[in-house]
Order: structure tokens, then C-alpha cells, then sequence
């Protein structure tokens, strides 16, 4: 069992509607007072067996990703392995399960990232490995508090891994931020 109560998630996805293909998954356990970090997943999805099992591409999104940096893209046009989604779901089940009964799952946001795996579980036949009390909105906070939030730029932006950890630093100033005020 983890020691970390707090859990990080990002995706990245063919489309911004419901049942979207799923590019990657990522998730970092994090301590939201220190910041330190914990185990990491990452893995790359198929596209294909995405759409195999019924999830959707949504052409405004491809378009989309073709304007992003060449570093962002090649997470999905290079020849990394990638795995398919039922194999994928699975891995990233057993990370979350290997962590505190009540961790907090934070995703930016989890009416996206939470809500495309459930999706993709439910499509796969897969049990979602949390229920919605543990979902946590980083977005929210960090909206509240604009001008406490550090910009990271040495990461690179729309890579599921990089996210969650530039999530997780701004989350985590923010959070301190807030005690400080108090």
C-alpha cells in the first residue's frame, strides 16, 4: 500500500465529447503539503483498439493535435510501444489499487480525465478503480488563485506524464499559498 493519500491523473484523447479515444494515461501519487512525488504511470494507448471497442474520433480534435509541438505528437506518431486500451485500463487499475483506500484523485479536470476512463472502463467491461467522492478538481483551486501559480515551461505541454506533474507543482503552490494566507 502507498503512503501517498494523493494521486494526479491526466489523458490525452482523440476528441473533447464523451467516449473519446484515449491517446495515454498518466498518474503520479503526490503529498500535497511537501509536493514530493511517488510512483508514476504512463502508458500509450492504441487508437485502435480504442475504436475497436466503440470509442470515438472527433476530427477537431485531430486537427487540433497537428498544431501542437512536434515534441507532443511524437508521443503518438513515434513507434513507442502501445498498448491496447483493455491492457492499458488494467495496468492503470492496478496502480490505483496499490494506493490508499481514500486517496484523492485530482485531474484538471475530472469531468474529462475521470469521466474518459470511466467511460473506456465501462466500454471494456472494466471496474473503475474509484468512486466520484474521491474525485478532486485542480482547476477550481487553481482558477481561484490565478495569480499564485507558477508557470512551468521547461515541460512538454500535452504529454499525459508532464501534465500531471505540472499540475501537481501548481496544485501543490496554491495549496501552500492558501495556508500561508490563512
Amino acid at each position: 500500500m502507498s503512503k501517498f493519500n494523493d494521486i494526479m491523473i491526466d489523458i490525452e484523447t482523440l476528441g473533447a465529447v464523451p467516449y473519446s479515444v484515449i491517446l495515454s494515461i498518466a498518474a503520479v501519487e503526490f503529498d500535497m503539503r511537501t509536493g514530493k512525488t511517488g510512483r508514476e504511470f504512463y502508458c500509450i494507448v492504441d487508437p485502435e483498439s480504442c475504436q475497436k471497442h466503440g470509442l470515438k474520433i472527433e476530427a477537431n480534435t485531430v486537427l487540433w493535435w497537428l498544431t501542437q509541438s512536434i515534441e507532443a505528437r511524437a508521443e503518438f506518431t513515434g513507434s513507442k510501444s502501445k498498448l491496447d486500451i483493455t491492457k492499458a485500463l488494467n495496468q492503470f487499475n492496478n496502480f490505483i489499487s496499490k494506493c490508499e483506500i481514500n486517496v484523492n484523485l485530482w485531474a484538471n479536470s475530472p469531468s474529462f480525465d475521470c469521466a474518459r476512463i470511466r467511460e473506456a472502463c465501462e466500454i471494456t467491461g472494466l471496474k473503475v478503480p474509484w468512486t466520484y467522492k474521491q474525485e478532486r478538481d485542480c482547476r477550481t483551486i487553481m482558477a481561484r488563485y490565478p495569480h499564485a501559480i507558477p508557470k512551468n515551461k521547461k515541460l512538454v505541454s500535452h504529454n499525459a506524464l508532464n501534465d500531471c506533474y505540472n499540475q501537481i507543482e501548481r496544485l501543490v503552490f496554491v495549496d501552500d499559498f492558501i495556508r500561508r494566507m490563512k
